[in-house]
């Protein structure tokens, strides 16, 4: 697939190389921009995808850090945020990351397996989807109401289930959230794997009749 992915992820974790590798084998080998900056205009307009996992915490931020991306998913660009990268919009300053997302997290500590189940079961990305759990940290998602979002699977969570994975369209583009990811493990098991893949073929491939 000649497609050109831009990758944002923190050097030397572990869970983010499960990641990028998994991105390398399956469709191209993505391109690193700088994880201490926000994205710059330019480095974006090129890209089919952009896959975040780091959610520039530490960097030095211009006075909106959210235009490059805004800007690029507005005019078609496709973006895939994992774990950590979903708490862009948790502070209030980012509040521009959270709109793009479709919403924040608000709980990111949750020690202890995830047991995670279909929402809407008939859409793309959730082909060959199967019932599966995860160990490790979860993290917790308030969504907004701003947009049109498809909830795509849930986490089951004491008596009730909420958000784990949805995707929505910003502008011409679109935007998928995936909150699982906290360890590298997560990216090794293969119904979790297949949603990540099936994000980004359905990002890469869309058309403009598609909905989210």
């Amino acid at each position: 697939m000649n497609k050109r992915i831009l990758w944002g992820g923190p050097a030397g974790s572990e869970a983010a190389d499960a990641l990028r590798r998994l991105l390398a084998e399956r469709f191209a080998v993505p391109e690193d921009l700088d994880p201490c900056k926000a994205p710059a205009p330019e480095a974006l307009a090129e890209r089919d995808l952009v896959v975040l996992y780091s959610d520039f915490q530490g960097s030095v931020y211009p006075d909106d850090p959210a235009l490059g991306l805004v800007s690029y998913v507005a005019r078609g660009g496709s973006l895939l945020l994992v774990h950590g990268a979903a708490t862009l919009g948790a502070a209030r300053e980012r509040y521009p990351y959270a709109h793009l997302a479709g919403g924040a997290v608000v709980d990111a500590s949750v020690s202890g397996p995830g047991d995670y189940i279909a929402d809407q079961a008939d859409h793309p990305i959730m082909a060959g989807f199967a019932p599966f759990r995860l160990e490790g940290v979860s993290a917790f998602a308030r969504l907004d109401r701003f947009s049109d979002k498809v909830v795509l699977f849930r986490q089951k969570h004491l008596t009730t289930a909420v958000p784990a994975g949805w995707a929505q369209g910003f502008g011409l583009g679109r935007v998928v959230v995936l909150l699982p990811g906290g360890s590298a493990d997560d990216f090794r098991h293969p119904v979790y794997r297949r949603i990540i893949e099936n994000s980004v073929e359905w990002m890469l491939n869309k058309k403009e009749a598609d909905k989210p």
